[in-house]
């Protein structure tokens, strides 16, 4: 009997709460997307890292993040090969038909960078007609540019934000558009030689996280998560980590 009831205590340990595998949820992201997603000593770190780190165990998986090119995020989504994706995705009418987006967590906003010898001059749609404008591919900002009215704008593309930061520094381009936060960030950590122009531009509907429309579950259970997160003591230490540059 005494040994029947130590191989029932063992099972139920075995197969309680804390001790079953937790079901990973797979997480689309780019290797860098500051202050967003950033990659250290072959760790992820940055604001949507540190979101997610809150948010898994609230819904009852483990993060498992997956790196992908920014323009892959959402067709991997909408694929159903990841369950989510990160990286500052902007919520556009455009992109929420192919799929669905958490609650904002933070308003999206877009800046103009360029080189500090440009803080010199009186930041104007003038000065952009002449300019050649530096985008990330897949991110929104090429369609606000075309948005603006220039005449005939040259637009350059580049998969990843370093090739993009360094063709504003060294003057492949003049300007580029990037989110608020992402241009205070380099603004920052440029050692002066960029700096953020004119003033931030709302663009979008906020930041979301990417779900897939075949997940309304998962989209219920983030979204409670997200507000919580929004509530939470952890959500003003890491506004203060990542966008102290503001």
């Amino acid at each position: 009997m005494k040994h029947f009831c130590a191989i029932a205590l063992l099972l139920s340990t075995l197969f309680s709460p804390a001790h079953a595998d937790v079901l990973p949820l797979k997480i689309a992201v780019v290797s860098y997307t500051s202050p967003f997603v950033m990659q250290g000593n072959n760790q992820f770190y940055g604001f949507d890292i540190a979101m997610m780190t809150y948010i898994c165990p609230i819904i009852q998986r483990s993060c498992e993040y997956q790196v992908m090119e920014f323009s892959e995020l959402l067709p991997a989504v909408a694929a159903n090969k990841v369950d989510i994706a990160i990286s500052g995705i902007t919520i556009t009418p455009s992109r929420a038909k192919i799929v669905n987006f958490s609650i904002p967590y933070l308003v999206s906003e877009t800046r103009f960078l360029g080189r500090s010898a440009l803080a010199a001059f009186p930041f104007s749609l003038s000065m952009l007609q002449k300019s050649k404008f530096g985008v990330q591919t897949g991110t929104v900002f090429n369609e606000e540019i075309l948005s603006l009215g220039l005449e005939n704008p040259s637009i350059s593309n580049f998969q990843e934000e370093s090739d993009l930061i360094e063709a504003v520094t060294d003057g492949t381009v003049d300007i580029v558009l990037v989110d608020q936060a992402t241009a205070m960030y380099w603004q920052g950590h440029s050692a002066g030689k960029l700096v953020a122009l004119g003033q931030p531009i709302p663009y979008g509907y906020g930041f979301g996280i990417a779900v897939s429309g075949n997940e309304p579950e998962l989209l219920k259970s983030i979204n409670q998560a997200v507000v919580q997160y929004q509530n939470s003591n952890d959500f003003k230490t890491n506004i203060l980590m990542y966008m102290k540059y503001f």
